[in-house]
């Protein structure tokens, strides 16, 4: 039994000494926290952690087949052992009770043992065949997967659920047979950051041949995977800290190679992106956060497990920051962060926190960071405002945003959804691996049944199989896909391609840009952000491009398109928010192809860059069922002059005087019909069944409406005082 050490700290960097000869560190690398040494103890090879409801700490140990229980105060003692375990869980508050659940991995004896607190094993449920080995298990506490108990196996890499009879039975085909390692750890997002999913990791050997499906993904409750980290990486281990202290962030222990150590602990955000928090020179095992935040890690070394809390230094707000674009259109929604600053020098994002303004307001308001405008009759500049307080200390943050005045001009396309298209030909300028390619889309309904092509390398008569190699940017659908944007690289697993984060599921006009850089790191930008970030390999095939559709397998794209652009070249973002409002410049030799969609008629959508890449409506030069139709462009592209703000006004000075015109034409004619019907009906004076309360009631009424055409007339006049002052202002005699 080993007690609780506490070692000296120096830029929170642990030695840890053994044997008198061997030193390794633990350093946490992400500042503002803190770590000491919880329980070290002659057992090495931790696969699992869990936290009973009295606060003990159980560690299993697959090399020993054995589980050890570590007290509160740090006592480490061997609890029970004689069995293959692998991942461990506590079922308290659950179905399940309050039990250890292990799975004991016998690769022709696979079962769960099910350990009560008194240290006493029982068979729970086993697995048919039974040559499954499985390893990571986990109960869901998000009520999203049925409350079920989970377990993946590395012997034929499948997940399964076990509900509290202990019944097995398949959930996922996933990650399938790999036979090389397979899925880690399986836990289950309570705090709705990572959308209250389960979350596995697989780190498959080199020697299987399948690293690329080494990482971290998300399964959602029909069991489709998507990866959660873009890139490629081997994780191991993991845990979502619950409680707040950690930001609610998943950490995960990861390796440099397949078979190597666990050398690292990253945080990763639920866009996927991750940081480096902490290092060691032996190997992380588990991690596990407790009920008071405090993160736990478990570190193997020469034979010994050593436990470390890490928790949150005392840390003072120092700074607020906004995040968001500088300009937004008129008629519009865009989001904006706000960015906490710690003396600590960690950061937080406290947008929904915030207190939020804006000034003026007229034509504008903001809330948790979501800035509304309106039509605006002249370009117009205000300043978002965001307050934070925290432990007494309270920051402010402005943020100057020009509101753009937009004079949307020419026509668009609409695509049917079911043979519409545009092929833009194969000319070899379009065949670029460094690219932009930016649109703007408007779909004609919220929900689409199948993946949905808004610009491909391959079009309707070409196979999946001919299509290998070639991209697709492309709006998804199913599970966790559903709506969002992806960029594929076809035949290559869809679950490694870039996913947008945001879904797109309304039938507003929304800016779409991709961008992939010479080394394949590639962006996702939807309405001027930066929606998400992952790598594509260069393509391998090229056939030609077409817009709107995508190879025999897609459906065409339902809804309107406008404004498409192809660079040769990644632009960065502030190039991206720029093009968003404004049409590009045709004589730049970036731009391989420009579709402005302006012709408004015939079966040429022109090219209007310098290679004339023009595009044909449909299969055929002729006027056919699978051109697009043209339609008024209504998209948010074009920055109005004051020329055009004062045309637009002007515009719909006409249009109200017009409408006005023909309600006078109805009151005229119902005035006329009215005067009509009593000349008929009273001209003997012979009232009839009406009484004369009615007809004293009528005339209140008809008095009342000739009032009212008179302060009509009012307000025309001075309508038209005010046009006679804004002539005059601009010199027009």
């Amino acid at each position: 039994m080993v007690k609780k050490e506490n070692l000296s700290v120096m830029a929170v960097v642990f030695m840890v000494f053994l044997t008198g000869v061997n030193v390794w560190a633990f350093e946490i690398v992400e500042p503002g926290y803190d770590v000491e040494v919880f329980s070290v103890y002659s057992n090495g090879g931790v696969q699992g952690l869990a936290f009973d409801h009295e606060g003990n700490l159980y560690a299993s140990h697959r090399s020993n087949k054995c589980i050890w229980k570590i007290t509160p105060d740090g006592n480490a003692s061997e609890f029970v052992s004689g069995f293959d375990v692998r991942g461990l869980v506590f079922g308290g508050g659950t179905a399940f009770g309050n039990y250890l659940y292990t799975p004991d991995g016998q690769i022709y004896n696979s079962k769960i043992r099910k350990i009560s607190l008194a240290g006493s094993v029982a068979n729970f449920a086993s697995f048919n065949p039974p040559k499954h080995n499985p390893s990571p298990i986990a109960i869901d506490t998000t009520g999203n997967y049925g409350g079920n108990m989970f377990s993946a196996t590395s012997g034929q890499d499948r997940t399964y659920q076990v509900n509290p009879s202990g019944a097995v039975s398949l959930f996922a085909d996933f990650p399938g047979w790999r036979d090389g390692g397979g899925p880690s750890d399986i836990i289950f997002d309570n705090t709705g950051n990572y959308d209250n999913s389960m979350i596995m990791t697989t780190g498959f050997t080199n020697s299987s041949g399948n690293e690329y499906m080494s990482g971290l993904w998300k399964i959602d409750p029909s069991g489709h995977a998507m990866r959660l980290i873009p890139e490629t990486m081997y994780p191991a281990y993991m845990d979502i800290d619950e409680y707040g202290d950690f930001e609610g962030k998943l950490y995960v222990t990861t390796k440099h190679v397949a078979n190597g150590p666990m050398l690292e602990i990253r945080s990763v955000e639920p866009d996927g992106s991750h940081h480096l928090f902490a290092t060691t020179d032996a190997s992380f095992r588990d991690i596990i956060f407790s009920s008071d935040g405090v993160m736990y890690v478990s570190e193997d070394g020469n034979g010994q497990t050593t436990i470390y809390k890490v928790y949150p230094i005392k840390r003072n707000l120092i700074g607020l920051e906004i995040e968001g674009l500088d300009a937004v259109a008129e008629n519009s929604s865009t989001n904006y962060k706000a960015i906490a600053y710690y003396d600590t020098g960690n950061s937080k994002d406290v947008t929904a926190s915030a207190d939020w303004s804006v000034e003026p307001n007229t034509h504008c308001n903001i809330a948790a960071g979501l800035l509304l405008t309106e039509r605006i009759d002249l370009p117009t500049d205000v300043a978002i405002t965001a307050q934070y307080s925290e432990s007494d200390i309270n920051k402010i943050a402005e943020q100057n945003v020009s509101i753009l005045a937009i004079c949307p001009s020419g026509s668009a396309l609409e695509f049917d959804g079911v043979d519409d298209y545009i092929d833009c030909g194969n000319d070899r300028s379009l065949d670029v691996t460094e690219l932009t390619w930016s649109l703007w889309i408007k779909r004609a309904e919220t929900t689409y049944s199948n993946e949905r092509a808004l610009i491909s390398n391959t079009g309707p008569k070409t196979g999946p199989a001919e299509a290998e190699g070639t991209y697709a940017l492309q709006i998804d659908e199913g599970g966790q896909y559903q709506d969002k944007i992806q960029f594929v690289r076809h035949k290559m697993p869809v679950e490694q391609c870039p996913l947008s984060n945001t879904a797109i599921k309304d039938t507003n006009w929304h800016h779409i840009a991709v961008t992939r850089y010479m080394a394949g790191d590639v962006i996702i930008y939807i309405d001027g952000y930066e929606d998400a970030t992952g790598y594509l390999p260069e393509r391998t095939a090229y056939g030609q491009t077409y817009i709107g559709t995508g190879h025999m397998s897609y459906s065409n794209f339902k809804g309107s398109i406008d404004e498409v652009v192809i660079y040769n070249r990644a632009l960065p973002a502030e190039e991206i928010q720029t093009l968003m409002h404004s049409r590009p410049d045709i004589d730049d030799p970036n731009i391989v192809g420009y579709w402005g969609f302006d012709e408004g008629e015939g079966q040429v959508a022109g090219d209007s860059s310098v290679y004339g890449n023009d595009g044909q409506l449909g299969s055929t030069p002729d006027a056919d069922s699978s051109d697009p139709v043209w339609v008024e462009s209504d998209a948010p592209v074009g920055i109005c002059s004051l020329e055009g703000i004062v045309e637009r006004n002007l515009s719909d000075v006409w249009n109200t005087k017009v409408s006005i015109l023909e309600q006078l034409y109805e009151a005229m004619a119902q005035e006329q019909a009215l005067v009509d019907y009593m000349d008929e009906k009273f001209a003997d004076r012979d009232f009839g069944d009406t009484s004369k309360g009615d007809v004293a009631k009528a005339k209140q009424k008809i008095h009342s409406a000739i009032q009212t055409e008179e302060q009509a007339q009012t307000a025309v006049n001075q309508s038209l005082d005010k046009l006679d002052d804004a002539m005059k202002t601009l010199g027009i005699e």
